[in-house]
């Protein structure tokens, strides 16, 4: 059984309060040493403010258990909402372990080149305390254009461990310039990194329940075009035209903020998924959060409305019922894409329907995500690891 604690502070100068407002909320009751059970694992999520000021890292490093996590646009914690803070969302147990690992993403040289992944995980599933079978990982993964293969992280979480669930973030500072790929970093006990992958593997006596909401998927006026030339997560042209053309034609003008527009893509299995642009970069090719291969069917969808964020929301909460108002879950990690933020004009109206509909029942944390990675369920009743964009992403433990 995990016991779960959640805190945060806005506190970014002054770094006793700000570490005396953690551990109270996190144990108002008794010193927290007392409270730790066995094994600990610490998930942080802090603001672009915290990392300028200088102090996440002396902030962090002082709490008494491991941490991982990121640099998010936003985040929240049960029975708060906030902003320009330091969330931390904490679980301890006799019987689950949490065991951290790092990927270097310098090493990854393709969406396909996998061996770095299965590298560090066979490092560190050896390290799991008596050798307790895998349940799940949680990771977080740095975001930069120049490197940046997201999907070979489920791919290759999925080939390295047989198939346990990945569950997870890319990093973000996001305001509205997502083609600033600047300090997307993560974070290892409060250190910030825009170069490895950090990551936790809980095993042990745990049941993760997983839950995905996207937006539906809306084409827009723009008939269905093909991918023509693409390099990892470039477009470089689209019906043989260059990727600016396609984005001229259908009223873009150049390296404009794509996030709330989404492309409705199709890889050739029949099964259209949304898939996220950041930007038109300096060589006019046109940059995804994810690869997209040659021969893949490609339309601009309708953009993003607040409706159909907070309608997800709600869907998602209520497939979610069981674990939330039931005893086998004690807390939900969630993440939100930061592009449902920007279309809801930088607000809080998500934060506050998540608190409106869970408020009371679970304690979470929620941030906002530049790429979510969360498992599907497939017909077999098999977890298939993906990428997701545009999503709001749960997992109950």
């Amino acid at each position: 059984m995990i016991k779960n604690m959640v805190a945060l502070t806005e506190e970014m100068d002054d770094i006793p309060a700000a570490l005396a407002e953690l551990l109270q909320g996190l144990s108002p009751d008794a010193p927290i040493e007392n409270v730790l059970q066995k094994h600990t694992i610490g998930i942080v999520s802090a603001n672009k403010e915290f990392a300028e000021a200088g102090t996440l890292e002396t902030i962090v490093s002082a709490l008494p258990f491991p941490t991982i996590g990121m640099l998010t646009a936003n985040s929240t914690i049960s029975g708060k909402i906030s902003d320009s803070v330091l969330s931390v969302f904490v679980m301890t147990s006799d019987d689950v372990s949490f065991t951290i690992g790092a990927v270097d993403s310098k090493k990854i040289s393709s969406e396909k080149d996998t061996a770095e992944i299965k590298r560090s995980y066979s490092e560190t599933v050896a390290k799991i305390p008596g050798g307790e079978e895998a349940k799940l990982i949680i990771g977080f993964v740095p975001t930069s254009e120049a490197s940046f293969f997201a999907d070979v992280y489920p791919t290759g979480f999925t080939e390295a461990s047989g198939g346990v669930p990945f569950f997870g973030s890319n990093a973000g500072v996001s305001d509205s310039d997502l083609s600033d790929f600047e300090g997307r970093s993560t974070l290892l006990n409060g250190k910030l990194s825009e170069r490895y992958v950090y990551y936790c593997i809980v095993a042990g006596a745990v049941k993760p329940q997983l839950f995905v909401s996207e937006l539906p998927i809306e084409a827009g006026t723009r008939k269905q075009s093909v991918i023509t030339e693409a390099v990892g997560n470039r477009v470089i042209s689209i019906n043989n035209k260059p990727s600016k053309d396609f984005l001229g034609d259908a009223g873009y003008t150049s390296r404009v903020n794509l996030s709330v527009s989404p492309f409705v893509v199709d890889v050739g299995d029949g099964a259209p998924f949304l898939r996220g642009a950041w930007s038109l970069n300096e060589e006019d090719a046109l940059v995804f959060s994810g690869v997209l291969p040659v021969g893949t069917s490609i339309s601009i969808a309708v953009q993003i409305s607040s409706e159909s964020v907070l309608s997800s929301v709600t869907n998602m909460i209520e497939r979610a019922k069981e674990a939330i108002d039931g005893q086998e879950a004690s807390c939900l990690l969630m993440f939100s894409c930061v592009s449902r933020y920007l279309a809801l004009g930088f607000s809080k109206r998500e934060l506050e329907k998540v608190e409106e509909l869970i408020a009371g029942k679970k304690p979470y944390m929620l941030s906002y995500s530049d790429g979510e990675y969360c498992p599907v369920r497939t017909s077999h009743g098999k977890y298939v690891n993906k990428l997701h964009n545009y999503s709001f992403i749960a997992c109950a433990l």
